[in-house]
């Protein structure tokens, strides 16, 4: 099981509340929870579902790759952004925003106690 856990912090488009999440790595962003995969690897995927008409089905996961947290975009019709720029995929570092649809989400990566995570320029930050 991973030991990376990630908090994400955004403001609904529509309601304007403000929202935050924490969880454990792999998370899956979609419009759908039944589109989006409910397990990878044997892990339990945490499926975050964002009810809006821009976001796709199943839009991006967030994961961990080489040791540190990615994302990847799931050939959206929109895309995914990281601080403004388009990716198919990307290291995530602290302090990053993702954009998915009308979405703008903080990401930070949460520390485990006595875990190895890789240095803060490395963490993911929604």
């Amino acid at each position: 099981m991973s030991s990376f856990r990630i908090q994400l912090s955004w403001r609904d488009p529509v309601t304007g509340a403000d929202q935050q999440q924490e969880s454990q790595i792999p998370v899956a962003i979609g419009r759908e929870l039944g589109r989006m995969p409910p397990n990878l690897r044997g892990e339990q995927v945490f499926r975050l579902v964002l009810g809006h008409n821009e976001v796709s089905r199943y839009h991006t996961l967030i994961d961990v790759e080489q040791g540190q947290a990615v994302v990847r975009n799931q050939s959206t019709t929109n895309g995914t952004l990281v601080n403004g720029t388009p990716l198919t995929w990307c290291f995530l570092m602290d302090g990053d925003t993702l954009q998915i649809g009308p979405y703008q989400i903080a990401v930070r990566l949460v520390q485990p106690t006595g875990s190895n995570f890789p240095p803060p320029a490395f963490l993911l930050s929604f």
